[in-house]
């Protein structure tokens, strides 16, 4: 396969491009809208009901693999490379620990509020519910949506010349 790029695009290495799974896409923009088609698809199962716990780790690995399943086959896997501002890739895991404990600690920190919401009013509670489901689902947005601006951000900055190890003119 070979991609044709913009001029400053930044190419995907030979070794990236074997992991691809549609063999027919040969520009970015293709492999940008095919990508944009997978997330989407993985939103809407994501919240088509409650899937699994959004602060587990592995949880996060199915729903990236359900974000790329179509398009990567490394999908659903931890990087192994370097490919974008931030941490390095082996510094990932790590911090995706720690962000989730984060996350869960500050909901812990919030339980005794939650207790004191308890109200015998079955309306009331399905309210709570309602409230505590929807915040859930927002961390898994926010996770996506930190992946995908990551990637965007990444190639806004070697685009423009901001990466180490962009071409400097």
């Amino acid at each position: 396969m070979r991609f044709e790029y913009a001029p400053g695009a930044t190419p995907i290495d030979p070794d990236e491009a074997k992991g691809l799974i549609p063999a027919h896409l040969t520009l970015q923009r293709e492999l940008n809208e095919y990508e944009e088609s997978n997330i989407l698809e993985a939103t809407a199962w994501l919240f088509a009901r409650r899937r699994g716990d959004p602060l587990d780790e592995r949880f996060i690995h199915v729903v990236h693999g359900r974000m790329f399943n179509q398009t990567w086959k490394w999908a659903g896997k931890s990087r192994r490379t370097d490919k974008n501002i931030g941490v390095s890739w082996f510094e990932i895991p790590v911090r995706l620990r720690q962000m989730l404990g984060d996350v869960r600690a500050q909901i812990d920190a919030a339980r005794p509020q939650l207790a004191a919401a308890h109200n015998p009013n079955l309306m009331v509670q399905r309210a709570i519910t309602e409230s505590f489901l929807t915040g859930y689902r927002a961390v898994i947005w926010i996770a996506a949506g930190l992946s995908v601006l990551g990637a965007i951000a990444a190639w806004l900055l070697i685009e423009h010349g901001a990466h180490p190890s962009a071409k400097q003119n």
